[in-house]
């Protein structure tokens, strides 16, 4: 089992500001608001690929290895800002925020050496199997607790004095790497949990055991 993250960003931000006139600092207080956030979890789609030899798997947790899972936990982050100016100067707040948190695939490797219908392909799949349900059940077992990080990390935010229009950008994206960080903590532990239970069947008795299941290998 091999599990990789990743984190992906996009901000967009609407400016409705004068004509880029130089801004007064504001007291932005009085603009915090909800954040409209939407959380979706992606549980993966399994691709199966029996065509290459286990020296050719992007990676070999042991020599012999015959089955590799490869999944990444990708989270993509895209935030929309709000501009407000009245006569005390301006403010930009994090307005919307949508976050996909899950596995884009999930490959599943099989040496080639076993065609699918024997023993040893059944045994190897159904092993690789166990860690494909630990990576979608777990994330789906967590997907309430990241949406509710999610949620009070993008709340926290405040609006902040804008006292140029090309400071809008870098603010917008100051704003979304906090709430990244405030979630961070969370993402490891989940990712965490996830390699402690697919550690469960990657032992050497373990290994043993499946060699068992079939008379050759």
């Amino acid at each position: 089992m091999k599990q990789y993250s990743a984190f992906i960003l996009h901000v967009t931000f609407f400016l409705g500001l004068s004509a880029f006139l130089p801004l007064k600092a504001a007291d932005c207080s009085m603009y915090q608001r909800p954040v409209t956030v939407r959380v979706n979890i992606h549980p993966g789609t399994v691709r199966y690929n029996n065509s290459l030899s286990n020296s050719q798997f992007p990676s070999k947790p042991y020599a012999s290895t015959m089955g590799l899972t490869v999944a990444q936990l990708t989270i993509n982050m895209q935030a929309k800002s709000f501009v407000r100016e009245d006569s005390t100067g301006a403010c930009i707040g994090l307005d919307e925020l949508t976050v996909n948190v899950g596995f884009p695939k999930i490959d599943v490797y099989i040496d080639k050496k076993y065609r699918p219908g024997t023993c040893q392909y059944n045994v190897i799949k159904e092993h690789e199997n166990y860690h494909v349900r630990v990576q979608q059940e777990g994330l789906t077992f967590f997907g309430g607790k990241i949406e509710e990080a999610f949620q009070i990390a993008a709340n926290k935010i405040k609006p902040r004095s804008l006292s140029s229009p090309g400071q809008a950008q870098s603010i917008l994206n100051q704003m979304v790497a906090q709430v990244k960080k405030d979630v961070d903590p969370l993402i490891k532990f989940v990712e965490k949990r996830l390699r402690e239970e697919n550690e469960v069947i990657d032992t050497d008795e373990a290994y043993r055991e499946t060699s068992k299941k079939c008379k050759k290998w």
